[in-house]
């Protein structure tokens, strides 16, 4: 199948499941053995382009981020991100101008949004706004939303 950059046909997008917005938004860690599924009950085939955009995205605004081991969670709302497991702090500098240190799991969630923001705007596709939305309404839960809000405003 020949796709134009930036398009992902629909075939390849898994089926959104709603979300109950009455409950607290959690996050677990996709256990080892079930990775290799994680990506693609995520976001279908599209997964692979959600990973690689994370972890350039991460390049981009952590100028030291050299590589690493990622977790992957999965988030009560039916959301998911990535997040660096190294547990040290990273420096960041965002598109934006903002420039802090933050958790190694902030740093993910700030890479994950990107990518997905940016899935969603050249693709226009439900799923990546829907996930793009499910992890934002989860960044606004976490103890460094601030840090968090402010990379990514």
């Amino acid at each position: 199948m020949i796709c134009r950059p930036g398009v992902v046909p629909r075939s390849l997008l898994p089926e959104i499941p709603m979300s109950n917005e009455n409950r607290p938004i959690t996050a677990a860690v996709i256990p080892e053995e079930s990775r290799l599924e994680a990506l693609p009950q995520a976001f279908g085939l599209a997964g692979l382009w959600v990973e690689s955009m994370t972890y350039g995205f991460m390049r981009n605004i952590d100028p030291t981020y050299t590589g690493g081991y990622w977790d992957f969670f999965n988030l009560s709302n039916n959301g998911f991100y990535m997040a660096i497991q190294n547990g040290k702090p990273q420096r960041i500098s965002t598109p934006n101008g903002y420039e802090a240190q933050v958790s190694a799991d902030a740093a993910g969630i700030i890479a994950s949004l990107y990518a997905l923001g940016n899935l969603a705007n050249r693709t226009e596709k439900d799923l990546f706004i829907e996930k793009y939305h499910q992890l934002m309404d989860y960044a606004r839960t976490h103890p460094e939303r601030g840090e968090i809000l402010a990379a990514v405003d």
